[in-house]
């Protein structure tokens, strides 16, 4: 109690500096007329400025400083390595479905309708998913089906031809992962795991409150070292927020890379990596 009530009479750095201000420019105001009225001596003046410069420096607060301490990263590219590095909690995003397959744009561009009644009857055949931009997300969260209970797919909505979102393909992606890969975990999905892309300016802050939201549904039951956050996936302001979300605490966050060749150009091979990082105050001098 004690404690607080020391803490209490604490004001912001900001605060601080502005009565400084203040007090300093009554002080530099009012010394010529104290100067010709022969009253304080300059010197005392003097003084109480430094009184109060050196009252501001001790109970100005100190601004912490931190480093951050990245651990060595996990990277999944065997079967034991999944079995070793599988969370039971995977959250990430389902992105805006695009076919890496000619024949599969072919169909898309000719027969739209036929193409669209594809995605809502799941025709996995017709659509083959591996050769899409489902296949990063997809092997991101396979590498965490030995354990993996629950799987956060968090989708994009919107009202208008220039802000679709993705919301309508997560069931694709769901089914497709259960009847293909087998997977029995619960997920979770729709317009509460959504996020409007209505206004982009705000996707940002969005995607960091609903993480945040999320975290406060899983810590409950699970430690923060079963929970993996993908950031693969997703507009860039959502990849950013939840990066920013996961360094309110030791969350640890997974991407999904390739190796390169020689030219620099992608193999192919998908490499789930796992990242984990804590805050460290720095020692100052």
């Amino acid at each position: 109690m004690i404690t607080q009530n020391i803490q209490g009479i604490f004001l912001s750095p900001r605060t601080y500096r502005s009565l400084a201000v203040f007090l300093s420019g009554i002080l530099v105001g009012i010394f010529p007329d104290i100067a010709v009225a022969g009253g304080i001596p300059a010197i005392v003046l003097i003084a109480g400025l430094a009184l109060i410069a050196w009252i501001v420096s001790i109970f100005l607060p100190k601004q912490p400083r931190f480093n951050v301490i990245i651990k060595s990263p996990q990277t999944i590219t065997s079967s034991q390595e999944e079995i070793n590095y599988a969370r039971q909690v995977f959250i990430g995003f389902v992105p805006l479905f695009t076919s890496h397959s000619a024949a599969v744009r072919q169909f898309a561009k000719d027969e739209k309708d036929e193409y669209n009644n594809a995605i809502k009857n799941l025709e996995f055949g017709r659509l083959d998913l591996e050769q899409s931009n489902f296949q990063p997300t997809i092997k991101a969260i396979i590498s965490h089906k030995s354990k993996l209970k629950h799987c956060y797919l968090l989708a994009t909505t919107g009202t208008s031809q220039a802000a679709f979102g993705s919301l309508e393909y997560a069931e694709l992606l769901i089914e497709y992962l259960k009847q293909h890969y087998g997977l029995t975990c619960e997920f979770h999905f729709g317009q509460k795991y959504s996020i409007s892309l209505d206004e982009d300016s705000l996707v940002l802050g969005k995607t960091y409150d609903l993480i945040q939201s999320v975290f406060q549904e899983i810590t409950p039951q699970f430690d923060l070292t079963e929970v993996v956050a993908d950031i693969t996936t997703g507009f860039r302001s959502m990849t950013l927020g939840m990066i920013l979300a996961c360094l309110d605490e030791e969350r640890d966050i997974e991407f999904v890379g390739t190796k390169y060749d020689e030219r620099g150009k992608p193999d192919g091979s998908l490499k789930p990596t796992i990242f984990s990082f804590h805050p460290q105050m720095r020692q100052e001098n």
